[in-house]
């Protein structure tokens, strides 16, 4: 990952496409994938994770998962949006905070 993490060092914003599935054992695996323009201004793609599930695929722990892939990337402050499919728990996932 420190080839990767230096690679994404530069890149001011991009777009995070995140898909889920389960293998034919049913194993939960989610997919991680970082789209940029690099400093050439090619478009660029990284598949910067793939991660077991070892809890139900709920709208939580993708959150938590996802979380803690783009801690673990330094990318909190160069997503600009997450793209997903319209799966319920992956729009929980990913939907503003209520306001109270």
């Amino acid at each position: 990952m420190p080839g990767l993490k230096k690679r994404l060092s530069n890149v001011k914003k991009g777009v995070i496409s995140l898909d889920g599935w389960k293998s034919r054992r049913k194993d939960a695996i989610l997919g991680f994938k970082f789209h940029f323009i690099d400093s050439d201004w090619k478009i660029r793609k990284e598949v910067i994770a793939i991660r077991a599930l070892n809890v139900s695929q709920t709208g939580d722990a993708i959150k938590r998962c996802y979380d803690a892939v783009i801690k673990d990337l330094g990318l909190q402050d160069k997503v600009a949006y997450v793209m997903t499919d319209s799966g319920a728990n992956m729009v929980k996932a990913f939907q503003p905070p209520k306001k109270r």
